[in-house]
């Protein structure tokens, strides 16, 4: 039997695997997919960007998600088809929208995106993994001066907590990065954040995966968990295709299929899927690319360099659990890398194109769930939006602080079940 068994082999479970691997407990990953990092790990953003916490919901979405029904090039886009789907969630999502809970929400995202990065930092110095990690930060571009000013006023009401950020002109936005010198003139100005990070998740999962079996932890690939068993109001395992893993705790690390696992057991975790897309250019050895991720706010979009390739990826798409590639929203990524780089648009022609699609899960007030459930022996760590890889490594040492009973580096309580 092992003591824990974690569900999801993604890079939240991952790095939950390791944490617990690496302070010598006995835990097992299991992954209905035949290799890790398949899921919502395979082409996402590839950023890390505790520059960006603020929840979607911002106050007023509503306009923006109503107006999306007809828009298909809408950055947030509700799919009508889909709404019956989002019911609870939606209005929990809209009453979480408010300026007060909004920008709690904020703040605690953040504290827990700053925290996560000082355990990357642990992460790659004691296990010398490599997943074309970059540390040159990134620079979101705004069109409109209102968008803009508030961007820079959100920024600042974070600096007190340690947010570094740096305002530039529209001709400042091409000296940090030369491949804007064709675009610069459509934005009003940028900003840099030099805390942030970029790098391949997926690899990154691998190589968490495979440092923790190298310290213990066990893999159960292939394996779909079905739901949790209780015996006598305490975990006694995971059902699954080949019958029951016996644990005494299961950590619940499945994204946007979470919920799912919980229903057999009374308990409701307001958790949905949102779709994000991606597209993905393999470039020559020799090839220019851009010096750090560009983000196009106001369309929820960046370019991203990873390696030799460029990763184009953004939109936010509510349309329940369908991962169909929307040929709409691959040519609004198509639009959004023109915008910003018409030259390199050229030198993708040809090349090596992967479309992408994959599910965030998406709490209703941005806050993903972390720690202890009603049920004894029964955790979570889910719900972590389009910020999973930025707030991974921290939820997994927070996670294991609770698990075993230490003292967290920083408050628990705002990722609490609710």
């Amino acid at each position: 039997m092992s003591a824990t068994l974690v569900i999801g082999g993604g890079v939240v479970g991952a790095t939950t695997l390791l944490e617990l691997a690496s302070r010598g407990e006995h835990a097992t990953l299991v992954e209905a997919a035949h290799e890790p990092g398949l899921g919502a790990s395979f082409a996402n953003g590839g950023m890390l960007t505790p520059s960006m916490p603020q929840p979607w919901n911002t106050p007023g979405v509503w306009k923006h998600l109503l107006g999306s029904l007809f828009d298909p090039h809408a950055a947030l886009k509700l799919n009508l088809t889909a709404l019956p789907s989002y019911g609870r969630w939606g209005l929990e999502f809209l009453r979480n929208s408010s300026p007060a809970r909004h920008r709690r929400a904020t703040e605690a995202i953040y504290l827990l995106a700053s925290y996560s990065m000082k355990r990357m930092d642990a992460i790659e110095r004691a296990n010398l993994i490599e997943f074309d990690q970059a540390s040159a930060g990134t620079m979101a571009v705004f069109a409109s001066a209102a968008s803009f000013q508030y961007a820079v006023e959100a920024a600042e009401r974070l600096a007190p907590l340690g947010l570094e950020f740096e305002t530039v002109s529209a001709t400042g936005t091409f000296g940090i990065e030369p491949h804007l010198a064709e675009s610069a003139h459509l934005f009003t100005g940028g900003i840099r954040y030099p805390g942030d990070r970029s790098g391949d998740a997926r690899k990154f999962t691998s190589e968490c995966i495979r440092r923790s079996i190298e310290r213990g932890g066990k893999l159960r690939m292939g394996l779909k968990a079905k739901g949790v068993v209780l015996k006598g109001g305490q975990i006694a395992g995971v059902r699954t295709q080949e019958g029951i893993l016996p644990a005494k705790r299961v950590v619940i690390c499945a994204g946007a299929q979470s919920p799912g696992l919980l229903r057999n057991l009374g308990l409701r975790l307001s958790v949905k899927p949102v779709k994000g897309y991606s597209i993905t250019y393999q470039l020559p050895d020799h090839a220019d690319l851009p010096r750090l991720p560009v983000i196009d706010e106001e369309m929820h979009a960046a370019v991203v360099p990873i390696g030799k390739r460029i990763r184009v990826v953004g939109t936010a798409e509510f349309a329940g659990f369908d991962r169909r590639l929307s040929a709409a929203r691959l040519a609004n990524l198509d639009r959004i890398f023109a915008r910003l780089y018409p030259s390199l648009v050229h030198r993708t022609i040809g090349r090596d194109r992967v479309e992408w699609a994959g599910l965030r899960p998406m709490s209703a007030d941005g806050l993903p769930f972390i720690g202890a459930s009603p049920v004894n022996g029964l955790y979570l760590n889910t719900g972590h939006g389009f910020l999973g890889w930025t707030m991974a490594a921290g939820s997994a040492a927070l996670l294991a602080d609770i698990m075993l009973g230490h003292e967290p580096v920083i408050d628990p309580q705002p990722y609490r079940y609710r």
